[in-house]
């Protein structure tokens, strides 16, 4: 072989040798991204410390759920901000019901227990009434062993003498089977919930389980009283808001007991309180359709050191854009920024309407009980404002504002605002009256936002980490 060729033949092998080294390099990181390990733990294991020793990375991205801000964010954040000073329409929506004493912007992941046994919904209910296991089930990993434990029980046992012996919030193992690190659903609530739908979870790709661990909470549910109030979850008829309507006036009601959340003092409509429907609203969305999962967006995968670790700072991909959003979009960070915020911009607009509309049919429906309308005179204005409330509801709880699926949210909120307009007239007709209540004003939260597009990165909050305790 001549020197020429040899001198090739080297270098060859050097440039193979090089890239393989960068490629190992760049992709190292734990077995328990690409496989499985053992952990040495047993099935039940929910101590953070300890996989932190094995996870240090994981760990410490996960306790960045502890930051409190809003930064990057118009709409949302995690600061524990009140939303009914926010918005003082919600006083009205849900006069009568536990969210009327206290409703606050959702903290990171780390303070779910602490946030729990400290709001006044859990503290101060009225003639000293006391909240149920139920409330347990998405707030500490130690509700899935007390399913098993407990049976039924579980959910119908008292919330105060439960939490006494939770020693753990959130954890690994909430998403991670502890012996094996595998993503796993154990959230027995979900399990049912996609069985009824013919979806076996334990079948669930990959991919699939990246949003499904989330949808084990992130998702609409109620306490079934025929079950001694077991989490469960409406999807039987499917997942928009007029599918789990049809479920509740069908099924929940019918079958087992389940009519309403609470009967609004002010109207004696039987309500609906939508909870955080993320996972139901998400589906049908584009990104959805094209097999994009939670995590791609919430959890992207990022660089520490020369390891590649799925983030567990569970936040807005608005914060980390470039990991979360330019992995699949071309444009610049600043246009999909300002693209995300359009959307945003839009479902605000109609969802204060839609709050304000509503508003306005409460206290039109008020004005004619007044006025001496009777039950029967009333049943329209009351059917249509359970199927507008409903609507804003499933809009206001979900908290993407609008932008996990747009064209879902619009047109749910349009919904909203015919069906509140026609319980007004009906309510008028009841009452044989012409003069309507007036719309209320908004609070000056909701001026700022509607009066400015786009929104400054540097435009924010910040507070250092609060305590995470509950004992």
């Amino acid at each position: 072989m001549s020197k020429k060729k040899w001198l090739l033949a080297i270098w060859g092998i050097l440039i193979i040798f090089m890239f393989g080294a960068f490629i190992s390099g760049c992709n190292s990181q734990p077995a328990a991204t690409f496989g499985y390990i053992e952990t040495g733990f047993g099935p039940n294991e929910h101590d953070m410390e300890k996989y932190a020793l094995l996870f240090p990375h994981h760990y410490d991205s996960f306790m960045k759920n502890a930051e409190m801000d809003d930064y990057h964010s118009k709409y949302g954040g995690s600061i524990h901000d009140d939303h009914l000073e926010k918005y003082p329409y919600m006083r009205t929506l849900f006069a009568g019901m536990p969210f009327s004493l206290e409703y606050n912007e959702d903290r990171g992941h780390v303070y779910s227990m602490t946030d729990l046994v400290e709001i006044k919904r859990v503290t101060s209910l009225p003639g000293g009434r006391q909240q149920m296991g139920s409330c347990l089930t998405c707030k500490t990993v130690e509700a899935f062993d007390l399913q098993v434990e407990m049976g039924l029980d579980y959910y119908s046992t008292p919330l105060n003498e439960l939490i006494p012996d939770i020693k753990h919030g959130f954890s690994c193992s909430v998403c991670h089977d502890p012996q094996s690190m595998k993503l796993r659903v154990a959230q027995q609530p979900f399990i049912d919930a996609m069985a009824r739908i013919g979806e076996d979870v334990t079948k669930a790709t990959q991919q699939e389980l990246r949003t499904y661990v989330c949808a084990q909470c992130h998702v609409e549910y109620y306490f079934n009283p025929a079950r001694q109030g077991e989490v469960t979850f409406p999807w039987d008829k499917g997942f928009t808001p007029g599918d789990m309507e049809q479920y509740y006036n069908e099924i929940a009601g019918p079958l087992y007991g389940f009519n309403q959340d609470w009967i609004h003092p002010m109207t004696g409509t039987p309500l609906l309180k939508a909870q955080h429907p993320e996972f139901e609203m998400y589906q049908g969305s584009i990104h959805q359709i094209n097999g994009i999962s939670c995590a791609d967006c919430h959890m992207p995968y990022v660089k520490q050191g020369n390891q590649k670790i799925s983030s567990h700072w569970m936040t807005s991909p608005l914060k980390h854009m470039e990991q979360s959003c330019t992995v699949c979009h071309r444009q610049n960070v600043e246009e999909l920024r300002d693209y995300v915020y359009s959307k945003q911009d839009k479902t605000f607009e109609m969802l204060k309407k839609a709050g304000s509309y509503n508003e306005q049919a409460i206290n039109t429906i008020a004005k004619a009980i007044e006025l001496g309308a009777s039950d029967e005179a009333l049943k329209e204005a009351r059917d249509l404002h359970r199927q507008a409330q409903w609507r804003w509801d499933y809009v206001a709880a979900e908290n993407s504002m609008g932008f996990h699926n747009n064209p879902l949210a619009l047109s749910t909120l349009s919904e909203s605002i015919e069906l509140a307009h026609q319980a007004t007239m009906a309510a008028a007709r009841a009452g044989n009256f012409h003069d309507i209540p007036e719309l209320k004003p908004y609070g000056d939260y909701v001026y700022e936002r509607l009066e400015q597009s786009g929104w400054s990165r540097d435009k924010g909050r910040s507070y250092a980490p609060s305590h995470m305790t509950w004992h």
